[in-house]
């Protein structure tokens, strides 16, 4: 079990340590949301391969609209 940070909430995992498990789990459409883990932008095509680690934080940037 790993514990990490996502948007400021820490959370525990225990089985799929990837980036796009975490965020599928999460609830977020790929469509709409960048990620970053520990400050460094993560592209959309290595979210199944970014496996996750003790103390990772995780930030997920949602566009917003307005002038």
């Amino acid at each position: 079990m790993i514990r990490i940070t996502l948007n400021n909430e820490i959370m525990e995992l225990d089985d799929d340590h990837s980036l796009l498990a975490v965020l599928t789990k999460r609830g977020f459409d790929q469509a709409y949301y960048a990620a970053a883990v520990n400050r460094h932008f993560i592209p959309r095509s290595l979210h199944g391969e970014t496996l996750l680690k003790e103390g990772d934080v995780i930030e997920i940037i949602s566009p917003m609209q307005g002038g």
